[in-house]
């Protein structure tokens, strides 16, 4: 269980440093600043590999390779670690969804 809390909390770590470059690569396209537009890619698919990086770890570890979701071992997993499992739900989910809008949004400049 250890394992997962900390790669959960990698996961949650490059969700937010990839929403952070997507906003980032927003901005410069909305502000007309073209002198380091060329940087935001680059950060933005290395902010994305290593988001790839931590999810398969993710789908490699025991209870989750054996077919368990996270919501489902959130379900079962005794207290403290149920809540703390719900808690990276939701903090993981607002930020995937954080993710998918500013990718739409940004699509649209």
């Amino acid at each position: 269980m250890d394992d997962l809390l900390a790669v959960l909390g990698r996961e949650r770590l490059a969700l937010g440093n990839l929403l952070f470059r997507l906003l980032e690569a927003r901005g410069l396209l909305a502000s007309g600043e073209s002198r380091f537009l060329h940087l935001a890619p680059r950060d933005v698919e290395g902010a994305a590999a290593a988001l790839r990086e931590v999810e398969l770890t993710r789908a490699l570890l025991e209870p989750l390779a054996e077919g368990l979701t996270l919501r489902e071992l959130a379900a079962t997993a005794p207290s403290p670690i149920n809540g703390i499992l719900e808690d990276y739900l939701i903090a993981i989910g607002r930020l995937a969804a954080g993710v998918g809008a500013a990718i739409e949004a940004t699509s649209e400049l």
